[in-house]
């Protein structure tokens, strides 16, 4: 309804004389009226007489509802809509319309002056600013910010490369109400920056500034001292985060519950318990850990972490290349909390890790065991089949030794009804028992002379997980029953990965989606140029019938449109029935390559 009524109200503003011919000269003149609350028809004076044309409706409103319907377009249109007209330049650069500024659509196109200009016209009602990757962003411009603008609470600020240190410096010291800041990829942000959020930015609540590679530990300390509010830091990158910047990080931060560590090349395994030990004694603790890149860390960490974060759900740990089976044997166990798991290139790791981790995880629901490549058939098959895992959703196996058996053991019990699929997970799977035989006879791995990885006793959590059914109320075990009966009556999904597996087969592939889709989806090497084809044909047809519209009336466009969807809809779920696929990875102009290698186009040789 918005957009028809801004659409006539444009056709009328921007009525035109009639044209002139060859033969006929005819000269025409228009009155040009301001648009004013209270005006009800335009007049349109020519040669032969005056024209009188009724007003749009939407143009009979008071400026306060024009504004209001306004404010219901996303930005790029409302920018489109200051060309129409100037009372529409007017209404359209009201400031309560501007409450938020993203720019993300259209960054690299936007001029500094226009961005400038938004900042200005929203003045004192700016609370959310996004100019990510705006380059055209200078320091004058972030600073006559800072002057109309002291309200804002969360400021995006990511690769735009254009500002200066003495800029931000100037915009931080005004917006003492920040409770969001990303300044991540500036090589502007140095230590002297953090000073300034930690002595203005008390309230600040989420920090990114990861990647900011003239940063040491005396800024991050800075921080930490001075914003106790934070709950949410990424600190990626950072080469110095050593044992006594860490110890104050814990120490300060007690609200910290989301931690990105990723890629700090010099994290030690000392550093990382000096954080977790003063964390353990704040509230709330620790719930997403990422350590990807971390290449110091060993499984002592793993100990660490399954020792001090209680609470833990997500946890990346993609790259950590000396980390084991036995970390894993030690951590599973213990911290049963956990729902997102990366293990992305940890080529130490074997089915031993999947066995432990399918046994003693139930919430797990996202697990990546991409280039893993000691991962095969039974560990997977463990997983999925006889392991407490029953919330898992999503699982990548990309560059694993994982063959097409998998999938049609994974397919075929998906098809199985909820109660078949509980009573056959209960069922030990074989090599169970062999793998705590094997796990028993291997030598303890200690991160210092005073602990062994494998204690006699068992953890200390394990007696928490068990509960007597004499224990617990009429009540819990009535909602129990309950909640056990509404899980046997829901279908389990689950989608796979299997990208540059040399074993899988094209057969392998869709004779699984045959058998399960859609419980199961898998996306593969040879699933994409299905995706691409039929977004290829989507694309084809929506122009053919767009270009039909573009001749009806606007009564007619409403059906037109309607039937449109309705056939796509009915040819997508024709198409997806049997290959219900996940979107492409590689680009889809490639035609040729070896079944399940990456093609050298997307190599990138340094």
């Amino acid at each position: 309804m918005v957009s028809l009524l801004i659409q006539n109200a444009t056709n009328i503003t921007a009525i035109k004389g009639p044209a002139t011919t060859t033969t006929t000269k005819t000269t025409t003149s228009t009155t040009t009226t301001q648009i004013q609350r209270s005006a009800v028809v335009t007049t349109t004076t020519t040669t032969t007489g005056t024209i009188t044309e009724p007003l749009s409706p939407f143009l009979r409103l008071p400026d306060e509802l024009q504004i209001r319907i306004f404010g219901q377009l996303p930005a790029k249109e409302l920018l489109k809509a200051t060309a129409v007209c100037q009372k529409w330049k007017r209404l359209a650069f009201d400031g309560s319309l501007w409450t938020k500024i993203d720019v993300t659509p259209f960054y690299s196109a936007i001029p500094s002056e226009q961005l400038l200009r938004l900042g200005v016209a929203a003045g004192k009602f700016l609370r959310v600013v996004n100019f990510r990757g705006c380059v055209q962003l200078t320091g004058h411009g972030l600073r006559t910010l800072s002057d109309h603008c002291p309200n804002v609470q969360v400021l995006h600020l990511k690769d735009c490369r254009g500002i200066s240190t003495h800029s931000i410096a100037c915009f931080l010291k005004n917006a003492s109400q920040l409770q969001v800041l990303d300044l991540s990829g500036l090589d502007t942000v140095k230590d002297s920056t953090l000073t300034v959020v930690g002595q203005q930015l008390n309230d600040l609540e989420k920090l990114n500034i990861g990647w900011c590679r003239n940063l040491t530990g005396q800024g991050v300390q800075a921080v930490a001292r001075g914003c106790p509010k934070l709950t949410c830091l990424k600190l990626n990158g950072c080469p110095q985060l050593t044992e006594s910047t860490m110890t104050i990080l814990g120490k300060h931060l007690t609200r910290l519950s989301h931690l990105c560590l990723a890629s700090c090349t010099g994290l030690s395994d000392n550093a990382l318990l000096a954080f977790l030990v003063q964390k353990e004694q704040g509230q709330p603790l620790l719930s997403h850990l990422n350590l990807s890149n971390c290449a110091r860390l060993s499984d002592a960490s793993l100990r660490y972490i399954a020792l001090h974060c209680k609470k833990l759900t997500h946890l990346e740990l993609a790259g950590c290349v000396l980390l084991t089976d036995q970390g894993f044997c030690y951590l599973a166990p213990r911290l049963r909390t956990l729902m997102h798991l990366d293990l992305e290139d940890l080529q130490q790791i074997t089915g031993i890790t999947v066995k432990s981790l399918a046994n003693h995880q139930p919430n797990l629901r996202r697990l990546c065991l991409s280039n893993c490549t000691q991962i095969a058939d039974d560990a997977i098959t463990h997983l999925v089949l006889h392991g407490v895992c029953h919330q898992l959703q999503h699982l990548e196996l990309d560059n694993c030794t994982v063959t097409d058996d998998a999938l049609d053991i994974i397919a075929v019990f998906l098809t199985q009804p909820p109660s078949q699929q509980q009573q056959q997970e209960q069922q030990p799977s074989e090599g169970s028992s062999s793998t705590s035989t094997t796990l028993s006879h291997q030598p303890p791995l200690s991160a210092d002379s005073a602990f062994s990885f494998f204690s006699s006793s068992p953890p200390a959590s394990a007696s928490t997980q068990s509960t007597d059914p004499l224990t617990l109320s009429e009540e819990q075990q009535k909602k129990k029953k309950i909640q056990k009966e509404e899980k046997l009556r829901m279908p389990r999904k689950l989608s796979v990965e299997v990208l540059d597996c040399s074993n899988i087969t094209e057969k392998g592939v869709r004779s699984a989606l045959a058998k399960a889709s859609p419980m199961l989806t898998i996306k593969s090497f040879y699933s994409w140029r299905d995706d691409q084809l039929l977004d290829e044909e989507n694309n084809e047809e929506e122009g053919n019938e767009e270009e039909d519209v573009i001749s009806l009336n606007l009564r007619d466009q409403s059906r037109v449109l309607r039937g449109r969807r309705n056939n796509n809809n009915i040819q997508h779920n024709t198409r997806r029935r049997y290959n219900t696929i996940g979107r492409q990875r590689r680009r889809p102009d490639i035609a040729t390559g070896a079944a399940g290698q990456p093609h050298v186009a997307n190599c990138i040789i340094l």
